[in-house]
């Protein structure tokens, strides 16, 4: 399940109709949904966290709506829009109604604002008896214009598979040559201190610190502390790593990468990233807390205030543990 915070921005619904709504789902997801659930969730107009499911066989409607409100009780929302996207169009129709149905009788302070289906190119509202609505260029223009020119908004890929492919190991890399390099983790401190991290050496150096938990740590606690372009550099270089870096070496730089993302606002890379760091080391500690976080759909605002709150001297000179010395807190070296 991918859930995505975003700074407050002007609400979607406020370009009116369901094809608006769907026209803009790309540019709050960063790609085109496909069999997915999703939820807007809204206080006062203003979008504040957006979540996204899979679609399976194998997931019960109670099981939607068990993740998604469990999630939405950390969410100060008072708004809720309920969006299928699926060409098995009954399907969709019946879940997006049980789930509006559902939260309209347990929970009093989130009003449904609408509930919708998308299926290729059109889209209905879940009442019975509307008729489906093409979604139109002009529909998709105005998306743009709103949305797509925005600072912080993500770019729009294809599907997700796009942006799994932007964390996966590239063979073409060949990175053999540097998986026995020593993490210099003082050179690293300097470089970042510097906001140097756009050159080949210095990309170099991020991809061979950040493998380890020292490098990790210092990546995302510097990440924290910049403004919102020197965050979004650092993830260009950490995403060249990641390609970089073959199966088995990058547990600790995918972590860095998804803190990073997420702190661009960017939460299906941040997930992509995620999941190559679960699938690599399931029991990695930072991971799994990331993980808790981001199912809760703790803000990461809130994330940010935490590493930036730890004191320079533990990820600087001295660096920082999770894994190896306490589980859920940075403890120095």
């Amino acid at each position: 399940m991918t859930r995505i915070e975003t700074k407050p921005r002007p609400s979607i619904i406020a370009l009116g109709s369901p094809p608006d709504v769907a026209a803009a789902l790309p540019h709050l997801l960063g790609f085109h949904p496909e069999e997915s659930l999703i939820c807007l969730w809204l206080r006062t107009g203003e979008l504040l966290v957006l979540q996204r499911a899979d679609l399976a066989e194998s997931v019960s409607q109670s099981e939607y709506i068990d993740a998604y409100l469990g999630a939405a009780s950390t969410i100060a929302a008072d708004e809720v829009v309920i969006v299928c996207v699926t060409r098995h169009e009954d399907d969709g129709l019946s879940l997006v109604r049980g789930m509006s149905e559902h939260m309209k009788s347990h929970v009093d302070d989130v009003h449904v604002r609408g509930a919708m289906i998308i299926s290729g190119g059109q889209v209905r509202s879940a009442e019975p008896g509307d008729e489906w609505t093409w979604i139109s260029a002009d529909h998709r223009q105005r998306a743009d214009e709103v949305l797509g020119s925005r600072s912080d908004a993500p770019r729009v890929r294809r599907n997700r598979r796009e942006v799994v492919s932007e964390v996966a190991y590239d063979e073409s890399t060949n990175d053999s040559n540097h998986l026995n390099v020593p993490a210099d983790t003082d050179r690293l401190c300097s470089v970042l201190a510097r906001g140097a991290v756009t050159g080949i050496k210095e990309r170099q150096l991020i991809r061979e610190a950040g493998r380890e938990v020292q490098g990790r740590d210092l990546i995302m606690w510097w990440a924290a502390q910049v403004p919102l372009d020197m965050r979004r550099e650092l993830l260009e270089a950490l995403l060249s790593a990641m390609r970089a870096t073959a199966p088995g070496q990058a547990a600790h730089l995918a972590c860095a990468t998804a803190a990073t993302s997420w702190l661009c606002g960017d939460g299906v890379r941040a997930n992509a990233a995620l999941d190559r760091c679960l699938e690599e080391e399931p029991v990695h500690s930072m991971g799994r807390m990331l993980e808790a976080a981001m199912v809760a759909a703790v803000p990461p605002s809130s994330f940010a205030q935490m590493l930036a709150e730890v004191d320079p001297q533990v990820v600087g000179a001295n660096q920082a543990v999770v894994d190896s010395l306490r589980e859920w807190g940075y403890s120095p070296r």
